[in-house]
């Protein structure tokens, strides 16, 4: 008897026919394959978060979680092919911490080299919507083998570093960071590409390990007074991939690469490593009893929120205006609180006019005392 081979019908009934080498999707392929594969990924799947559980379990007995180093990864690309290739644009790295907060960025524009045929204007449709980046940038680095090389470096910078780390992505965007360390590693000499095995992670998984709630009870360094505060908002993976997919810090200044500073685009790799970063820094370290520092921890901009207070009490204190007082104190606890740039470039504003007024009064007086001086002349 012959095998079976299972093909879609006209009237969405599933046709069964005669085949000679198994059971086939509507694709043409092998169920069989199908489900190995799968099952291989389940098992992959499930040693990534039985490694990444082990870690954090191993750093909060030796007390020293707050202290280890995690890597994070994000490319942007140019277009995927239907064939299954990539035309690779950019990529960042961030080393980060939760005591030392974002350590270190590595960045870099990939040259994509010769595209495929018939997909230069996805290419530029996808970068004119996403990342904004020109196929003719002159800032690509076209020496692959260098970069592969810095990326080592960078991974392998810490002391007692004897493998790779892996590297924390969302789970969305693997696919594509595959395609691009693959990309990479099959335009480098043949010993470094044998040699490198970059490890892709979940960083949802990674949230949810550093955020669980028995944290609180394994770190015995930390007061309970630290901690009574401290509710979980990370119960599960799913809500974790939801916290580190939200639009928190998009257009922040100062996250992004130099290049992407000037251009009206969320979409640079350093940007969303930082966000990325910041994101889980808001929801960890307050567990670990840790102060979130501006720079590292928590966009520069959070410093702010103190500034524009400062500025706001001291120009209703000197301003013998209530009404301007009055004004100025609605602007701090309505508009500084969604965006604290915006209160503080108020002020400033309103500082400015009222020395402009300051400056109008003396142009008058002056004007007023000169006209007396000429009218006593006479």
């Amino acid at each position: 008897m012959q095998p079976l081979v299972v093909q879609p019908h006209r009237g969405g009934q599933v046709q069964v026919q005669q085949g000679e080498q198994g059971v086939f999707d509507s694709y043409g392929r092998p169920l069989e394959q199908i489900v190995n594969r799968a099952r291989q990924e389940g098992i992959e799947q499930e040693n990534m978060k039985t490694d990444i559980k082990s870690k954090v379990d191993r750093a909060l007995m030796n007390q020293k979680v707050e202290d280890e180093c995690f890597y994070l990864l994000h490319t942007n690309v140019f277009c995927l092919t239907a064939e299954g290739g990539v035309v690779p644009a950019e990529l960042s790295l961030a080393r980060m911490s939760l005591r030392k907060g974002v350590e270190e960025v590595f960045h870099v524009f990939i040259e994509p080299g010769t595209l495929p045929k018939g997909y230069r204007a996805d290419c530029s449709e996808n970068a004119e919507a996403t990342h904004k980046i020109p196929l003719d940038l002159a800032l690509f680095n076209g020496n692959y083998q260098q970069i592969v090389e810095d990326m080592l470096e960078f991974l392998l910078a810490l002391p007692d570093c004897g493998e790779l780390p892996p590297l924390y992505c969302l789970p969305k965007y693997k696919r594509q960071n595959q395609l691009v360390l693959a990309w990479l590693l099959s335009r480098v000499q043949e010993d470094l590409a044998v040699e490198v095995r970059f490890k892709l992670y979940s960083l949802p998984v990674l949230l949810y390990e550093l955020a669980r709630e028995e944290n609180k009870s394994t770190n015995t360094s930390l007061s309970m007074s630290s901690l009574s505060g401290c509710d979980t908002k990370v119960p599960t993976i799913s809500i974790a991939e939801v916290q580190l997919d939200r639009d928190t810090f998009i257009y922040t200044p100062g996250l992004s690469c130099c290049w992407h500073e000037d251009v009206e685009t969320s979409q640079c790799t350093t940007a969303t490593v930082n966000r990325w970063s910041y994101m889980m820094f808001s929801l960890c370290c307050p567990l670990y009893g840790l102060e979130l520092v501006p720079g590292k921890h928590c966009p520069v901009e959070e410093m702010v929120r103190s500034i524009a207070g400062s500025i706001t009490t001291t120009m209703s204190i000197c301003s013998g205006d209530t009404g301007y007082s009055r004004e100025m104190g609605r602007d701090v606890t309505r508009e500084e609180q969604d965006h604290p740039l915006k209160a503080w470039k108020k002020a400033n504003r309103k500082l400015a006019i009222s020395v402009d007024e300051w400056e109008r009064f003396g142009y008058q007086e002056q004007q007023s005392a000169d006209i007396s001086a000429e009218k006593g002349g006479l």
